[in-house]
């Protein structure tokens, strides 16, 4: 089916549904179920017999017509996706038991989330609603246990009709929850249609919408300084944060400001001379954040601001410190908002619609760039890849085709429901959504694949070091697991490429490292002539699609679904002084309707938790191994090795964890997806 025509058959939020579109998919998808296909033993092209070569060719060629290239997706210009959403994309029973279960958490909040607000007005029209919703967990359970009767039965033909069953149920009820979500949204639209979009809102308007749903801890630290600050090591965008040598010229903050601040006896040059100084800078946003704001239908005139924050380590701390802000890229216009205590009211409240500032940044460049570009985009280009120039028998083709599932589907979603007009981007990103779009766009094009490695990544950032900067909790964790998948690339390709030759001998690894940096579009990428490097390549692929997206992804509903403290739209213009009041802060805080689809779609995406690192199983039932070369599989070889590092570095994390500022959850081997497929 070709992707684009869910885009062609109209994709706007009339009524703002949870799941918008998911009924075309969910309908597209009702087909018979593909069985567990048998792939031989992996090897290299160049060491089989002509009959297999022609066999393997031809595999190829199969693959070629489903795996098609376009750069012509209207929402993401210029990137290259497939155009096609082939069968075997589609997602897995356990996925969709797992969706639909947090689903139906999700709807059940809406409703209590729209009795609060539209009161006792809504009651009757949501009645039926409930009554759909009872009907629906009844339905998730008889699947889970017809899934469990599939799985165990004795016969295998019995098992796939009722494997085949089960799909169609659980898509028809998925669809149901769309339809659901979206009859709730439209009795809420209709309560709020006679409430100002410019109504000022406190933190407990947005409490009020927890129900079902239970209220994020990162409530209890609001207005709190040291959380602000290690949200730029700890919090859904890790990497930004950038040691400085020099105060930019664009930023110009005294010595006496930053002494006043922290209330230090510290010097400004000092703390730069000791490399103690840190930015954030969010001139990247460009047009996402224009000046004058964006006026939208359904929420009103939203503000982005592209701010720089200033964050230093005192002497002998291991914590960062939040100094100041400037609310836009010219001080001549912004200026400088330095920490100040409560006891300075005005000056206080000053500095927390600064921080506000920062957070809504730094809410739309985690998004655009940091979660969809460079996760999700980018593992969509060796997806393509992979199936069209690597034969399925291939041993990397074998490796990481379980670390692309579901990519493909996921990211049609997000092409339809997030980066389209009048859908949950254009609802919860204050900009205009065609900045959203080419900025997105531009971002995943200067995607430059050797510097984004993670030791390399810290190091152009200067904070590699924990001497430079000792707590890091994304840091060190991401290190680890970056080791763990780089000795397994190691193992795994050492099985089957025996030396630099074999690697320079593979005409189907060739062929794929061309398509990857044409077609793909993959900055940077070049020939791989050597097996630590093709090793360093495959780690990176690995951790891109599965530890990368996990840091980025699962904070989302820990930390973004709670609005006073990340929201994608301020209701109000930055700070342009420095004094305000607590009102003036409560003014910032975003549009009713832009919070609830904030709130409910991030807690989807932060909530599914699907097959974790470490797993290799068939996305086709009955889901078997994909590994099963005794080479890598036998006792003590390198898939247990593998298995044995992450166990242990899950044990290193929580030990980690019972000591730092804040625990670091998002790494822990068992909580990363193999896969980026929500």
């Amino acid at each position: 089916m070709r992707r684009r025509e869910f885009l062609a058959a109209g994709t706007g939020l009339s009524a703002l549904s949870v799941f918008p579109n998911l009924s075309k998919i969910a309908s597209a998808a009702s087909m018979p179920l593909t069985t567990t296909a048998t792939v031989s033993v992996p090897t290299l092209p160049q060491k089989v017999s002509i009959i297999d070569a022609v066999t393997r060719r031809a595999a190829i060629a199969s693959m070629q017509l489903q795996y098609v290239w376009t750069d012509q997706f209207p929402t993401l210009p210029g990137v290259p996706l497939s155009a096609l959403l082939p069968t075997q994309e589609l997602p897995t029973i356990e996925w969709l038991i797992g969706a639909i279960s947090v689903g139906i958490t999700i709807v059940a909040n809406l409703l209590g989330a729209v009795a609060t607000v539209g009161g006792q007005a809504v009651g009757a029209q949501l009645s039926s609603i409930n009554s759909q919703l009872a009907s629906a967990r009844t339905t998730l359970a008889a699947s889970q246990s017809l899934f469990v009767q599939a799985q165990t039965g004795s016969d295998a033909t019995v098992n796939a009709l009722l494997a085949g069953q089960l799909q169609t149920s659980l898509q028809a009820l998925f669809t149901q929850l769309g339809t659901m979500g979206e009859s709730a949204l439209t009795v809420l639209t209709t309560a709020l249609s006679s409430t100002s979009t410019t109504a000022t809102r406190t933190p407990a308007s947005y409490d009020a919408l927890f129900t079902a749903i239970s209220r994020p801890e990162i409530a209890g630290y609001l207005h709190d300084d040291a959380m602000f600050a290690y949200l730029r090591v700890g919090g859904p965008n890790p990497m930004l944060l950038t040691s400085i040598s020099a105060i930019p010229t664009k930023f110009p903050i005294t010595n006496a400001q930053y002494q006043a601040a922290l209330n230090t006896t510290d010097t400004l040059s000092a703390a730069l001379a000791g490399k103690r100084l840190f930015i954030l800078d969010y001139v990247e946003l460009g047009a996402m954040a224009p000046a004058g704001g964006t006026s939208k239908t359904l929420t009103g005139t939203g503000y982005v601001a592209a701010p720089i924050a200033l964050f230093a380590l005192l002497p002998g701390a291991a914590t960062l410190s939040a100094v100041a802000i400037q609310c836009g890229q010219n001080p001549a216009t912004n200026p400088i908002i330095c920490r100040t205590a409560a006891s300075s009211s005005q000056a206080y409240w000053a500095w927390q619609m600064a921080k506000t500032v920062v957070n809504t940044a730094d809410f739309n460049y985690h998004e655009m760039f940091v979660h969809l570009g460079r996760t999700h985009l980018v593992s969509e280009a060796f997806c393509v890849a992979t199936h069209r120039q690597l034969a399925p028998n291939h041993p990397l083709s074998v490796l990481l085709l379980p670390h692309y599932e579901g990519d493909i589907f996921i990211n049609e979603l997000a092409a339809a429901i997030i980066m389209s007009p009048d859908t949950f981007g254009d609802l919860i990103l204050g900009g205009p959504i065609a900045a959203a779009q080419q900025a997105a766009a531009r971002d995943r094009l200067a995607f430059d694949f050797y510097n984004q490695m993670p030791p390399v990544d810290f190091a152009n950032r200067g904070v590699a070091s924990s001497s430079v900067l000792p707590e890091y909790p994304y840091r060190d964790d991401a290190l680890l697991i970056w080791q763990a998948l780089l000795d397994w690339a190691t193992n795994y390709i050492g099985v089957y490429y025996k030396s630099d030759a074999d690697v320079v001998g593979d005409g189907e690894l060739s062929a794929w490292v061309t398509e990857i940096a044409s077609s793909g579009k993959i900055l940077g990428f070049r020939p791989i002539t050597s097996r630590s490097q093709l090793a360093q390549v495959v780690a990176m692929i690995m951790f891109t699609a599965s530890a990368q997206h996990a840091a980025v992804n699962f904070p989302q509903s820990q930390f973004m679904v709670y609005q006073p403290v990340y929201s994608g739209v301020m209701n109000a213009p930055p700070p342009s002084g420095l004094s305000a009041s607590q009102q003036n802060w409560n003014a910032l805080l975003p549009n009713m309707v832009a919070a609830i689809a904030q709130m409910h779609f991030l807690y989807l995406l932060g909530s599914v938790h699907y097959r974790s690192l470490g797993n290799y199983q068939s996305a086709n039932f009955a889901y078997l191994s994909t590994l099963t070369d005794p080479a890598i599989t036998a006792t003590g070889g390198p898939l247990s090795q593998y298995r044995a590092a992450l166990t242990a570095i899950e044990a290193k994390i929580n030990a980690a964890n019972t000591t730092r500022s804040y625990p670091y959850p998002y790494l822990l081997p068992s909580r990363i997806p193999t896969s980026t497929n929500i």
